[in-house]
């Protein structure tokens, strides 16, 4: 018999080990099998701990799989083999239900066996591995009573060889020759230069005939506020002293969702004399500008914690107008409300604390120190054993908050 090198074998075995021919199919064939009821085993005794609901047991399957193919690689098994083993030893048991709680027939049983090796052995290490990371943390959220965040990491970018996780990924364009870099890294056409699969087309244009009722009505409401509002606001603008109407310059982010907005904004505007010059640069540029107060007005999106001090001492108090040492984000150059402001933060007493926040924000609306533009509709969806701890009207933040009176049955 032939000495094989130790290279044919992982150095997490024995990094001294020398193995003669016989050995190798054999450890191979024993490991592999070992492997896979290993995982069937563990996936059985986590699958009674937690809901027995067919979403639940299908994720912790999906886990179990992907850390199976991860070991399999990590001590040179075989992966096809390992998880042919695991789909043998986890397959449906009639009498129990304990890892799927379903019913399958034969055929379904093999058909379940054969699933687990075509998607072990056909997708990517590093797709099984993010999918499994994401099914195993939704595994252990659900069998945790209490209320779980999962923190997933994202890459501004991804795909961009260049600028993927960098500063110049957000806000900026990627330049065309890092377009066409990004699409050739991810596998993507180069032409058409904006492409929509058709997929993707159709799925919206579902989206839009069940949203049509809804857009008509707003439709209507919308040209009724326009016959009610461009005299009213006529009167003002020569009551101020511009008969002939005003021209505001502004800069603008080319961002498409904000600039959409301000594009709508100055059709509005110009209706009643009001001449919105937008001048539109890219979104870093538009940050450093409107911070050196460059622009006549500013639009600005924000979601902070939904709490008085915060908006109102960023975007009201006079510490925080752009252009001052103690600068935030107070583009209005407004300090009406100061006193009101530094009283609520310094106060110990609820209602006395909730009233100035009242006064404030009334003197802000009077001297008209900012317009709200739009209301922002968002979808939250949570489960029924999902208690806030409190009645949940509306959120300034971008998702409902959960604080130490959430509870999770």
């Amino acid at each position: 018999m032939n000495e094989l090198d130790v290279a044919r074998h992982s150095y997490l075995i024995d990094p001294w080990l020398h193995v003669w021919t016989w050995e190798i199919p054999l450890y191979l064939f024993l490991g592999s099998l070992a492997l896979g009821a290993l995982m069937a085993g563990f996936a059985r005794l986590v699958a009674r701990a937690v809901e027995k609901t067919k979403d639940l047991h299908f994720t912790l399957i999906a886990g179990m799989v992907v850390a199976a193919v991860g070991i399999a690689i990590l001590f040179k098994l075989s992966v096809i083999l390992s998880l042919l083993a695991f789909g043998l030893f986890a397959r449906n048991d009639e009498r129990s239900h304990e890892l799927l709680n379903v019913n399958l027939a034969p055929a379904s049983r093999l058909l379940y066996i054969v699933l687990f090796v075509i998607t072990g052995a056909s997708l990517p290490l590093q797709s099984l591995a993010f999918g499994g990371a994401v099914a195993l943390a939704i595994v252990a959220a659900k069998a945790d009573p209490r209320p779980s965040l999962i923190s997933v990491r994202t890459v501004l970018g991804y795909g961009s060889p260049h600028k993927a996780n960098t500063h110049d990924a957000h806000g900026a364009p990627l330049g065309k020759d890092e377009v066409i870099a990004t699409r050739k890294n991810l596998g993507w056409p180069l032409e058409p230069t904006f492409l929509v699969p058709d997929e993707v087309r159709q799925f919206w244009a579902g989206r839009v005939e069940e949203l049509k009722k809804e857009y008509d009505a707003w439709q209507h409401q919308f040209v009724r506020w326009q016959k009610d509002n461009p005299a009213k606001a006529k009167q003002l603008l020569m009551a101020a002293g511009y008969p002939d109407g005003v021209k505001i310059t502004v800069i603008q982010t080319s961002l498409p969702s904000m600039l959409n907005t301000m594009q709508i904004v100055q059709a509005q505007l110009k209706k009643v004399g009001i001449d919105l010059q937008l001048e539109v640069v890219d979104h870093p540029t538009f940050h450093a500008q409107i911070r050196k107060d460059l622009s006549m007005a500013v639009m600005y999106a924000a979601a902070r914690l939904p709490v008085a001090d915060v908006y109102l001492t960023q975007f009201f108090h006079s510490r925080s107008i752009v252009g001052t040492p103690t600068a935030v984000t107070n583009f209005s150059h407004c300090g009406v409300a100061d006193q009101e402001i530094d009283g609520a933060r310094q106060t110990a007493d609820l209602a006395k604390q909730k009233a100035l926040w009242k006064e404030a924000q009334d003197k802000l609306i009077t001297e008209v120190c900012a317009v709200p533009l739009y209301e922002q509709l968002q979808v939250w969806a949570h489960r029924d054993k999902l208690d806030y701890g409190y009645k949940l009207d509306a959120s300034l933040t971008l998702g409902p908050i959960i604080n130490e009176q959430s509870t999770l049955q």
